[in-house]
């Protein structure tokens, strides 16, 4: 891991210092479904002083860039009243629940960035719910939380009645993603009852090394947090850790933390970017075996399709698909067919091979069907099993391979 030591003129927003460590760069270009790619020039950043990890500001992640992005990009539709108990986001989604309830069990809760629905569905159980989320999604999840008594916004945080309280305000998997933390960490705390908790889920830097894979290194991620830069963070806004864990926690790269108005009696012991780096380099170690194992699988997997005269099939063609293409060796070319559930993407083009959707797998009858996914290898192959007689595939769960 190549390291360079700068001096910023961008103060730490955690500990206010100047002085960082450069460690990773990269440049990803993001394909939109409507109008030009986009391209992102990854830069990050390590606080010397307190570990705080930061993407380096460039023209690149702009405002405008950014919610170009987002706009532009292809989520796959989760309807919250219809997914089964055991998928993993209703798992996450109580998971989550019961981390809230050990410290509050009843009252009011707003959810900031509601997403699918699904966590508020669950918490509707036990708490009178809200839900904001600026985009305004897929209409069938608001009307089915509005269902559910679940009152839903579609308008930015900002601009949310601050006279609303809540006992519990909290916000998951979205941190990261903020460029200013503290401004909207600071709308945040003006929603939560004197006696409330802010709660709030990141990715935990202390966690990459057992999730093994290149999307802890995400464009979408601004901000890198482990729990001492975090609480270190919510210090700064007169904002004390109640309770936090990281075992087990949504897809096993996360924490938990919940947080209560007041000073800390002692102060954060912060680690210092040395600590970080380690952490970091250790995870990019095993991130390199893994992209080599992912070569030799993949390379493995064309040659005794094409050796045995099978056809070839992908199903998911996001993140792992195309880290698998630029990273790893795999050719459009090598595959036959590409499916894909997400609605945007059936039957756009990828380097001139059309994706279909799922349905239309059972008529071509690959012998190998490659699942391209992180957390929903189970739920994919179901799906695929839904549409061929059992053992007419080979479905390989890769990024279990590269694990291996």
């Amino acid at each position: 891991m190549n390291v360079s030591f700068i001096t910023s003129k961008r103060p730490c927003i955690a500990c206010g210092s100047a002085g960082f460590a450069r460690f990773y760069t990269n440049k990803y270009v993001a394909e939109l479904i409507s109008g030009p790619s986009l391209v992102f020039d990854q830069s990050l950043e390590c606080c010397y002083e307190c570990g705080l990890v930061r993407q380096e500001e460039n023209k690149t992640y702009s405002a405008k860039n950014l919610s170009a992005y987002y706009k532009g990009i292809a989520r796959t539709p989760v309807k919250p009243g219809a997914i089964a108990k055991n998928d993993k986001r209703s798992i996450n989604a109580r998971k989550r629940l019961d981390f809230i309830r050990k410290q509050k069990n009843k009252g009011t809760l707003l959810e900031i960035g509601f997403g699918d629905g699904v966590f508020l569905n669950e918490a509707a159980k036990h708490f009178t719910c809200t839900g904001l989320d600026p985009s305004k999604g897929y209409k069938y999840v608001n009307d089915y939380l509005a269902s559910k008594g679940i009152k839903v916004y579609n308008t930015a945080l900002e601009n949310f009645d601050a006279k609303n309280k809540y006992d519990v305000v909290c916000c998951f998997l979205v941190l990261e993603h903020i460029q200013n933390p503290l401004a909207f960490l600071k709308q945040l705390k003006k929603h939560v009852k004197p006696g409330g908790l802010l709660v709030l889920e990141v990715p935990d830097i202390d966690r990459y090394k057992h999730f093994n894979s290149e999307t802890m290194l995400t464009h979408e991620h601004v901000y890198h947090y482990t729990i001492k830069t975090l609480s270190h963070l919510l210090t700064v806004m007169d904002m004390k850790l109640v309770s936090y864990s990281n075992k087990n926690i949504s897809y096993g790269f996360s924490l938990l933390a919940a947080f209560a108005n007041g000073r800390p009696k002692s102060k954060t012991t912060l680690s210092g970017g040395f600590e970080t780096l380690q952490v970091f380099e250790g995870f990019m170690d095993m991130r390199d075996s893994y992209r080599a194992k992912m070569q030799v699988a993949l390379s493995d997997i064309v040659t005794k399709a094409q050796q045995r005269g099978q056809k070839l099939a992908v199903y998911g063609t996001g993140f792992l698909f195309k880290f698998a293409q630029e990273k790893c060796g795999l050719k459009t070319n090598d595959v036959d067919y590409l499916f894909d559930d997400t609605p945007e993407k059936a039957g756009t083009a990828l380097d001139g091979k059309k994706i279909l959707p799922l349905a239309e797998i059972a008529a071509l009858n690959p012998g190998v069907v490659i699942v391209f996914s992180e957390m929903f290898f189970n739920l994919m192959k179901n799906n695929i099993e839904k549409h061929l007689p059992a053992g007419a595939a080979d479905i390989v769960n890769i990024h279990q391979k590269s694990q291996e």
